[in-house]
């Protein structure tokens, strides 16, 4: 019968598989292994780490200029490009000045010539030719006529347009050829120094900054905190956000910049957890991993949840246990079961 038929056949194939157990392969080899990793371990240990509050602001220089010009006028020179480092007095802008000087001719001529009847008049009025009221008219003209001259002057200097201090430019709004009119920025330039952190501050958390107080401030990658005293808070807040600005003195710095995002850390309660130094923690994709190692000296991958960050330490919320062996160097390199060696 057919159901006899494949009764026999499943056991005769059961009964070939369980003799072929145990039995090692004629041709099978040991698979080949690398020289073990090098990393750099440490045991997990729990600790209480002071957790912040992190509140988003922007890195600026302490003084920023907006250059613009005082007469309109066709830009001719323009020796400076975006970032460019100059000194107090360097020239920013060279504007055409035929315009200016005509100007300043026409303004001479008229003060020559009221300066020649003026003192004509001077003469006239000694010898009782002409009246008071005629000399001080005169006068009057030539007085105007030195304004004018003092005025045209004044214009040409305009057309030179130099560093009101050492600094950076930041920003550059025109080129060689461009019309400059008074009113419009040419180009921003931040000064060298002490920069700023600038951030709004939610009425909830207003009491706890004041003046002269001393915060962190996390740059946007959190690889460095820098120490910042407030010396500028705002007394009332933003009608539509509710927040209040602070602006922070941050000393200056080669990491900082301006523009630069960052993070204000308000201190809170140290709170107890599980934390370890954020070189652990591999991301791949969506994932977060860290690898254990154990007596055999392999990396074990463990898939983790992770919490806050505090410093150059990571919470562990999930996957892992106080008093394992973690790999803290090292771990970006390696893939699960790999062979590691301690580094000295």
């Amino acid at each position: 019968m057919r159901i006899r038929i494949l009764a026999v056949s499943r056991i005769l194939a059961l009964s070939v598989l369980a003799a072929g157990c145990g039995q090692p392969h004629r041709d099978a080899r040991p698979l080949a292994e690398g020289a073990p990793k090098k990393v750099s371990t440490t045991v997990i240990q729990r600790s209480t780490e002071a957790s912040f509050d992190g509140f988003v602001g922007t890195v600026v220089a302490r003084n920023r200029a907006e250059i613009e010009p005082m007469i309109q006028a066709r830009i001719e020179r323009l020796p400076i490009v975006l970032g460019s480092h100059v000194h107090k007095g360097d020239l920013l802008a060279e504007l055409d000045t035929r315009d200016v000087r005509a100007q300043l001719q026409q303004a001479q001529a008229m003060y020559d010539q009221t300066s020649l009847d003026l003192k004509r008049y001077e003469t006239l009025l000694s010898q009782e030719v002409v009246a008071q009221q005629e000399y001080d008219g005169v006068k009057a003209k030539a007085t105007v006529a030195e304004a004018e001259v003092a005025r045209a002057e004044a214009m040409l200097s305009y057309a030179q347009i130099t560093a009101p201090f050492s600094g950076t430019v930041t920003e550059r709004h025109v080129d060689v050829g461009d019309v400059a009119i008074p009113g419009r920025s040419l180009l921003t330039l931040d000064e060298d120094g002490d920069l700023r952190f600038v951030v709004a501050i939610p009425e909830s958390h207003r009491a706890r900054l004041a003046v002269g107080d001393t915060f962190l401030v996390a740059t946007s990658d959190g690889n460095a905190t820098f120490p910042a005293t407030l010396d500028e808070f705002s007394l009332g807040s933003d009608p539509v956000t509710r927040a209040y600005t602070a602006k922070l003195t941050l000393h200056a710095d080669a990491r900082l910049h301006s523009g630069q995002f960052g993070r204000l850390l308000l201190p809170t309660n140290a709170d107890a957890g599980l934390f370890v130094p954020s070189t652990a923690v591999v991301h791949r994709g969506q994932l977060e991993l860290v690898y254990t190692s154990a007596g055999d000296q392999r990396a074990t991958l463990r898939l983790v949840r992770t919490g806050r960050m505090i410093g150059d330490k990571t919470e562990i919320l999930s996957g892992l246990h106080e008093g394992e062996r973690i790999v803290v160097q090292g771990a970006a390199d390696l893939s699960d079961g790999d062979r590691v060696e301690e580094l000295p």
